[in-house]
């Protein structure tokens, strides 16, 4: 590397090289168009009512689970690299206790001993305009998606690359998104019973909720009028793979935007002579000595 700017950078691009392959792995299921969930209706007699349920959940495999551990890792590391060239260009010498703070907590930042640690040991040697920069991309700060208030992407990047590097490759699930049930009002030996149509499962039980066989999707009542009730449901349900706490595997993509984001606003900091010159010589540090040879003179016989 002969610049400050490449690792982080080369740590970026595999990450999003990861995501793809995982994408491809994980949500493209191979040998054709095999759905997330399959799903069957079932009348129960006792309720008088459809029953749809979930009888089969692709699995995830760990095959691409893994790869979202690399793509964690990556991104974790590209901005640890990345605070490493900051706060050699700012101090102009060599900081051995620096990491990116990645902080959920905002008394974190610079009250305690937690507030201590973030200042005088992650960003010792950071000069001030850039400690504020840095404060201004903390996952403490509200994030929206899609106008709606949601985890940081880079909560979720901490969170995943402490469980994986301390615990568990984080399993992955079927997560339900939406749900839409449109019921025929009239079949064969019943007829829908509208006034009983909000019984049963509530969205706020399966959205954003981990799938698996048996899980109740809804419920249709219908008025029994003969000896073999039958009715046209259609059933559109939205569903992709997160983690268990709902959580999407694709939000992965949101943190890969925002290290983007934090390596621009350092670009110009970093791209300079100066910067470059003392990240090579402390890059050098790394790198083998040149080999000596070494003369022994013996005695003559």
């Amino acid at each position: 590397m002969t610049t400050p700017l490449d690792g982080p950078i080369a740590k970026l691009h595999r990450a999003r090289l990861n995501l793809d392959r995982f994408h491809r792995m994980a949500e493209r299921a191979p040998g054709g168009d095999v759905p997330l969930m399959r799903s069957v209706k079932i009348f129960d007699p006792a309720a008088s009512a459809f029953v749809l349920t979930v009888t089969e959940v692709r699995p995830v495999p760990l095959g691409a689970l893994l790869l979202l551990d690399e793509a964690a890792h990556h991104l974790r590391s590209a901005l640890d690299n990345l605070l490493f060239a900051i706060a050699l260009a700012d101090s102009k010498i060599e900081q051995t206790t620096t990491q990116f703070p990645l902080l959920t907590d905002p008394s974190h930042w610079n009250k305690g001993d937690k507030g201590r640690r973030t200042q005088d040991k992650w960003l010792a040697g950071v000069d001030e305009p850039h400690r504020k920069s840095i404060e201004r991309r903390q996952p403490y700060h509200p994030w929206t998606f899609r106008a709606r208030p949601a985890i940081h992407p880079l909560q979720l990047l901490v969170d995943l690359s402490d469980d994986n590097k301390h615990r568990v490759v984080q399993p992955g699930f079927v997560i339900l998104d939406r749900l839409r049930v449109t019921p025929d009002d009239r079949g064969t030996d019943c007829y829908l019973d509208r006034g009983r149509l909000n019984q049963g499962v509530s969205d706020s039980e399966i959205i954003g909720k981990p799938l698996q066989a048996g899980t109740e999707l809804a419920r249709v009542p219908v008025l029994v009028t003969g000896p073999a009730p039958n009715l046209d449901i259609q059933l559109a349900a939205w569903a992709y793979i997160g983690f268990r706490n709902g959580i999407g595997c694709s939000n992965l993509r949101q943190a890969a935007t925002c290290v983007g984001r934090i390596i621009r606003d350092f670009t110009p900091l970093l791209e300079g002579p100066e910067a470059v010159a003392l990240w090579q010589a402390a890059e050098g540090r790394f790198k083998p000595s040149p080999s000596r040879v070494v003369y022994t003179v013996s005695e003559a016989s």
